[in-house]
């Protein structure tokens, strides 16, 4: 686990050395480069070996649902260090990404609250001392800042929600529900709303 880590620190200590100053821009742009690469690589190796409850077959979003909103605050700048805050704004964005990625009919309900507090079983995360505060890793936090390797994780988490988060074995044990059709259902439900008040 996490075999990029002791490259990613070579190259963090190598930035901050007088050799590393004496370089051209050509190169320095290179190595941050590389450092963002190697970041995004630490942090899909995290996103791929996340601890998740599993309910019938069928793994928790809630962790990864977490990540891609605190991604998304980061983006936007409303995270600009790696101090993340249990604050309206992660939980606002929490709910809106639950409902554009988690399929309808998981099992699971949104809240926050546990993904929040259970992140600390994750080596980029630490919420020891405040259940509203957690400190991530600078790798991570690196990760989060930089387009490409944002894009990377935020494709891998979704691609795994999908895959896993309803199993077969759940829908075949709720057979009333054509998984296919709910979902249409959902997507259509705001226009319904718009002919029914009509």
């Amino acid at each position: 686990m996490l075999h990029v880590q002791p490259q990613i620190n070579d190259l963090a200590s190598f930035m901050q050395t007088e050799v590393y100053a004496s370089l051209d821009e050509t190169t320095k742009a290179a190595l941050v480069r590389k450092k963002v690469e190697l970041c995004g690589r630490y942090f899909l190796e995290i996103a791929s070996n996340l601890n998740r409850n599993k309910y019938k077959g069928c793994y928790a979003p809630h962790k990864a649902v977490m990540i891609m909103a605190v991604m998304e605050l980061v983006r936007s700048g409303h995270i600009a260090s790696n101090v993340i805050l249990l604050d309206k704004e992660l939980k606002e964005h929490f709910k809106d990404v639950w409902q554009r990625v988690v399929p309808a009919g998981s099992p699971f309900n949104c809240d926050y609250r546990n993904p929040f507090i259970y992140m600390a079983s994750e080596p980029f995360w630490d919420s020891s001392n405040d259940k509203d505060k957690a400190i991530i890793s600078w790798e991570a936090f690196y990760a989060f800042s930089h387009e490409e390797s944002r894009l990377a994780i935020q494709d891998f988490l979704v691609c795994s929600i999908h895959d896993d988060t309803i199993s077969e074995e759940y829908r075949n044990n709720h057979p009333c529900i054509d998984w296919l059709v709910a979902e249409d259902m959902i997507a259509f439900a705001p226009f319904l709303g718009v002919f029914l008040a009509i």
